[in-house]
């Protein structure tokens, strides 16, 4: 497998492995941040004692599958050319830089795929 291929299934990789953990711990997780927010919040009594349900979360992180498995896919096919593929890593890539910035104190420089 080359570079390109391996950067574009690792993308799909990383949002699954994500995802997944967000599947997993989200709706306990909720129940304790909500039910800890202060009273002046506007959260609503039930969303604040229940948090969010399993289904609702399950619900709501499912649909992006397919724009990351299309990103990666993509990728694969054009060898990380594609505008839907860099469209994908480009929030990832602008971060890094940033990070990368702060923790230097200087201008990062990157390196084109």
């Amino acid at each position: 497998m080359d570079a390109r291929t391996a950067l574009s299934a690792g993308l799909f990789a990383a949002w699954a492995v994500h995802d997944a953990e967000e599947v997993a711990t989200m709706a306990a997780t909720s129940r304790r941040v909500l039910g800890a927010e202060p009273r002046k919040l506007p959260i609503p009594e039930p969303l604040r004692s229940r948090g969010l349900s399993q289904a609702h979360v399950t619900l709501s992180v499912a649909p992006m599958s397919l724009p990351v498995a299309t990103a990666a896919f993509q990728g694969i096919r054009t060898r990380c050319r594609s505008r839907w593929f860099r469209g994908a890593v480009l929030p990832l890539t602008v971060g890094a830089h940033l990070l990368a910035a702060a923790i230097l104190g200087e201008r990062s420089l990157g390196r084109e795929i």
